[in-house]
């Protein structure tokens, strides 16, 4: 199984200044089965930039349990999928190897070029 990526609209958002050619592309992430060590593997392609991946930012979680964050990995390529605490004061926690997340969507924007 792998990462399931829904990108709503064709439109790419331009935020490309005088010395970026950045762009914004909104996207919906549902996991899988069984969550991937180290993430799930992404490629500029999945979100048609050509060049790379700049980051991530999540919206919104669509499911009852704890809300859940994506978060961009350069060094791998990967987004890795952490569930945010209840108590401000503990740290958030990725998925573990082999976690279901199949119930787990969520709302994003990508950033990139």
């Amino acid at each position: 199984m792998a990462l399931t990526v829904v990108v709503p609209y064709n439109t790419q958002y331009n935020l490309a200044g005088v010395i970026s050619p950045q762009a914004l592309k909104y996207a919906s992430l549902q996991g899988d089965s069984s969550y991937p060590n180290g993430g799930y593997a992404v490629s500029t392609s999945t979100f048609t930039f050509s060049q790379q991946i700049q980051g991530v930012q999540s919206l919104q979680v669509t499911t009852a349990s704890a809300p859940w964050i994506v978060v961009w990995d350069g060094a791998y390529s990967t987004f890795r999928f952490f569930k945010t605490p209840t108590v401000t004061s503990t740290a958030m926690i990725e998925a573990t190897s082999g976690q279901n997340l199949s119930t787990i969507t969520v709302n994003a924007a990508v950033f990139g070029f």
